[in-house]
């Protein structure tokens, strides 16, 4: 899928915890979708175009993938009313007109940004990042093929013993938040 940003656009560097990838010129990243892999590329030959390529099973996964990882770049964000409003502020102004391009960065899902905010309370970000990465090194997908990895599903860590998530660094009564949030979501609410 072709696209044309909305605003000027530069394709973001890997992620703090290891699930995009920056290769060379291009982004990757796998995901699972409704249990199938999914392998979504990003590239971006010029200023106004950004190449978005998935590789699944089905088609349908394929375009989900790629649909979460526009959302995930925001790429397709006009940030013109943002823009409009602070790029004259006497205290944001001089940053928001230096980076055009700077965009708030996202999860391709709803459950990883909520590991993000619940391992991220209260501790300093690296430290957080260190326990994501713990936690994806051993409950997480790992692809065979582009050897790329995928978060824990939320069924995987609703079966941790709060002891197992403790291990990963994580503050006890924070491992009981992730582990209940992790059943909830598993069981669909």
């Amino acid at each position: 899928v072709e696209v044309r940003p909305a605003w000027p656009f530069r394709l973001p560097g890997g992620s703090a915890d290891g699930l995009m990838r920056r290769r060379g010129a291009a982004l990757q990243r796998l995901l699972r979708i409704g249990g199938e892999t999914v392998l979504v590329g990003i590239v971006q030959p010029a200023p106004d175009r950004v190449l978005f390529a998935a590789r699944a099973a089905t088609d349908e996964a394929a375009r989900e993938g790629i649909a979460r990882m526009r959302f995930a770049t925001g790429v397709d964000d006009d940030l013109r009313p943002f823009w409009d409003a602070y790029a004259g502020d006497p205290v944001i102004g001089r940053a928001v007109r230096l980076n055009r391009t700077l965009r708030v960065r996202r999860k391709p899902d709803p459950w990883e940004a909520l590991v993000a905010a619940i391992t991220e309370q209260l501790i300093d970000f690296e430290r957080a990042v260190a326990i994501q990465r713990r936690m994806i090194a051993a409950l997480g997908y790992r692809c065979p093929t582009s050897r790329l990895r995928d978060a824990p599903a939320p069924t995987a860590v609703a079966a941790q013993a709060p002891a197992r998530l403790v291990s990963f660094d994580l503050a006890p009564k924070r491992a009981l938040a992730l582990r209940r949030c992790a059943e909830g979501v598993a069981r669909g609410r």
